[in-house]
């Protein structure tokens, strides 16, 4: 007759070496030993690589398919959308910390002359000044780091609009597809946008603004072929969503920037 055990982590009785419920391992001492931890932690270590290289592989040369299997329900051989976007996001700020993509920096937001949105920004800066006895320089010092700051951890809240975008294209599909198709698009953007910047500027042109016009190009092309994956649409209804969508996305990060511009102030 099998020894029969009770599951520690649901409580459930099974016979077997796993827990037929939660699927959790049956516990001994022979599991603190050296080489059992060894093994566990040479487990965890390549089924992290694993799935790290897989994802990213699918994200970059197969637009739209990672989307499409995760809502199909493929989802163990591959990391989880916000787990994708939290990476990319990291990796995009690590490089790419000097660029202001996402915010405007102090050297040319607080020029006397600019006028933003009917708001004079340098009237902006001398209430901040005044409130809390800054010098000029030291409010500049201190919009720049909290406006980085803050254009680091509020970027997600961009991927619900771009899914408003996704919208458009089935408007029958759940919003949480949208979402999921929405948040690899945008990882895979900032991907992209940072490993084109680090070949850009550091071999093919260092310095240079224009840059950033091969990123516009990839953009309309990778959500070209994601739209025609996932939404399985017809190539020319494909490129008219993706050229229109591109721009809604770029009009999207300029509101983004004005947001972060504008907390910032509040917050200081």
């Amino acid at each position: 007759m099998s020894e029969t055990h009770t599951c520690l982590n649901c409580g459930s009785v099974f016979t077997e070496n796993y827990c037929s419920t939660c699927g959790q391992k049956k516990v001994s001492e022979s599991d603190y030993g050296l080489k059992s931890l060894l093994g566990q932690a040479f487990e965890a270590f390549t089924n992290l690589d694993s799935k790290f290289l897989k994802t990213f592989r699918v994200l970059l040369l197969n637009p739209g398919r990672l989307s499409l299997k995760f809502i199909s329900g493929v989802r163990a051989p591959y990391l989880k959308p916000f787990q994708v976007f939290l990476l990319c996001n990291v990796f995009f700020f690590i490089f790419l910390s000097e660029t202001d993509i996402f915010r405007s920096p102090s050297v040319w937001f607080f020029n006397t002359n600019v006028d933003f949105l009917g708001i004079q920004v340098m009237d902006l800066a001398n209430d901040v000044m005044e409130a809390n006895q800054w010098s000029l320089e030291e409010v500049k010092v201190r919009y720049d780091k909290l406006s980085t700051d803050l254009s680091k951890s509020l970027l997600i809240l961009l991927i619900p609009f771009i899914a408003l975008v996704s919208l458009l294209f089935n408007r029958k599909m759940p919003f949480g597809k949208h979402l999921v198709f929405a948040t690899h698009y945008f990882s895979a953007l900032l991907l992209v946008m940072t490993l084109w910047y680090l070949i850009a500027t550091r071999i093919l042109m260092p310095n240079r603004w224009y840059y950033l016009v091969p990123i516009y190009l990839v953009a309309v092309f990778y959500y070209l072929l994601s739209i025609r994956t996932f939404y399985s649409k017809k190539w020319w209804i494909s490129l008219v969503y993706a050229v229109l969508g591109t721009f809604c996305i770029v009009m999207l990060i300029s509101f983004y920037r004005t947001f972060i511009n504008l907390l910032t102030f509040e917050i200081l």
